[in-house]
């Protein structure tokens, strides 16, 4: 990964590093939250629908022409960001005790809808969290290079009393970081004697999430 910075951190000699910081990809992100019968947050069903043009740029990729029918999907399901934990979509549950320990997700369909691709795919708690809350939930991409717009409202099964609320975060927070993550790869790079990569985790530096609570 570090390769990268390199080239990254010679651009940002010449060019404002916050100008580099900048999303290519943009999802809408929809979610259901799934409680078991004790009342915990055992699950989350999670929904990509992929803009217009990254759509077509997958289609094409996937050597796909013409009228997409259900069984060009299968071909299109290996293109999902999802499945890289460092460079594509993270999902993260915060508890107050700590984060969520989150299964490998299980894919549930690929469809094409209007123009965007949407893929769906679940995510098992283990253990599940304590219902009563407050728990944040996060969709964003560590490397900012896909942007996550997080819906307003949210599904909840299994549970009644619970309210979700979105949390805007600060898209300049983000800036800020791309910037002093180059800086440190710069630094690393005139006195080797640091770490061998540098941790990328600049989309989740003001990141949107929910905010979930449920009653007693």
């Amino acid at each position: 990964m570090l390769h990268a910075f390199r080239l990254a951190a010679v651009i940002c000699a010449v060019l404002p590093c916050a100008a580099l910081a900048h999303p290519h990809v943009f999802v809408d992100v929809s979610l259901t939250l799934r409680y078991d019968a004790q009342g915990r947050l055992a699950g989350i069903d999670e929904v990509w629908a992929y803009d217009e043009l990254y759509s077509l740029l997958m289609l094409t990729e996937a050597g796909v022409e013409g009228t997409v029918d259900p069984g060009q999907m299968a071909a299109l399901r290996g293109l999902d960001a999802n499945w890289d934990p460092l460079n594509g979509g993270r999902l993260t549950v915060e508890p107050p005790d700590g984060p969520a320990v989150l299964a490998q997700p299980r894919h549930l369909s690929t469809q094409w809808q209007g123009n965007r691709m949407v893929t769906r795919r679940r995510h098992a708690l283990s253990p599940p969290v304590a219902g009563d809350g407050p728990v944040f939930v996060r969709v964003y991409d560590p490397t900012y290079y896909v942007d996550f717009a997080m819906p307003s409202q949210v599904v909840i099964q299994g549970r009644a009393g619970c309210q979700a609320s979105l949390q805007s975060g600060q898209t300049r927070g983000q800036d800020d970081a791309y910037a002093a993550t180059l800086r440190a790869a710069l630094a690393q790079e005139l006195d080797r004697a640091g770490p061998d990569d540098v941790q990328v985790d600049i989309g989740a530096v003001g990141a949107d999430s929910i905010a979930v609570s449920c009653g007693r």
